[in-house]
């Protein structure tokens, strides 16, 4: 009688031990070096809404048992994206996952973050802020002298920048104040530079002198695709 009881708790141990590595529950791969995937989102297109949010292609991964590690936003670098509705944005959301489990993601739609860097072509990746888009889209919301240009820009460059920029360009019919345009960092307390008409004359100031000339350079080129930078640059549309 203890013999049965001995063998059929052997039994239930391995039954047990093999669902926990090949069954559905739990997660798999918890452990080892981690490899980043990314797919295309939020946003995948300029001027239409988010497709997809992090928390929802995260869970892509982790309902299919592999753990997530780390997610968040970035974008491809030295990639050209015209400034322009319906073009592509270059916006990817990234998730560190063990290294095992590379192959299941890829079957999941995930490609290797790895696949974006070319040293030849200077073409890699970078992670942005997911969040905090809203308060530049206040800035536009907001405006009182917007008829003519109400929009918002990235500027980033693998070359020359560490981070991406955003532009504030707007421009109205309004007697002292036809234009401005702002420079910022990651978010709206982060103003690097400013343009704007006042009733006491144009107003042009660089808190950070350092973006003093790339801003010159700006808001001479307003109508231009590339805004003057040329090529190393990337300009995107937020709205």
């Amino acid at each position: 009688m203890n013999g049965r009881i001995v063998l059929m708790f052997s039994v239930a141990l391995l039954a047990a031990c093999s669902d926990e590595e090949s069954g559905p529950v739990g997660l798999k791969y918890e452990t080892g070096l981690s490899v980043v995937v990314f797919e295309d989102g939020p946003q995948t297109r300029q001027c239409e809404p988010s497709s997809i949010t992090p928390q929802q292609s995260a869970a892509t991964l982790t309902q299919a048992g592999i753990q997530v590690r780390r997610t968040s936003c970035g974008i491809r670098t030295g990639f050209a994206y015209p400034a322009v509705c319906g073009a592509g944005t270059g916006k990817i959301i990234l998730h560190d996952i063990p290294a095992p489990a590379f192959g299941e993601a890829e079957v999941l739609g995930f490609l290797g973050a790895e696949s974006l860097v070319d040293a030849q072509a200077q073409t890699g990746w970078q992670r942005v802020p997911c969040d905090g888009m809203e308060q530049f889209i206040a800035l536009t919301n907001d405006a009182s002298c917007a008829q003519t240009r109400n929009r918002l820009l990235t500027i980033s460059s693998t070359a020359y920048l560490d981070t991406r920029l955003i532009l504030l360009d707007q421009a109205g019919n309004c007697a002292d104040a036809a234009y401005r345009q702002a420079l910022y960092g990651e978010s709206v307390d982060d103003l690097l530079c400013s343009n704007a008409d006042s009733i006491a004359g144009p107003m042009k100031s660089c808190p950070n002198p350092a973006y003093s000339e790339l801003f010159d350079t700006v808001i001479q080129n307003l109508d231009e695709p590339d805004l003057g930078l040329g090529p190393e640059y990337d300009i995107g549309v937020i709205r």
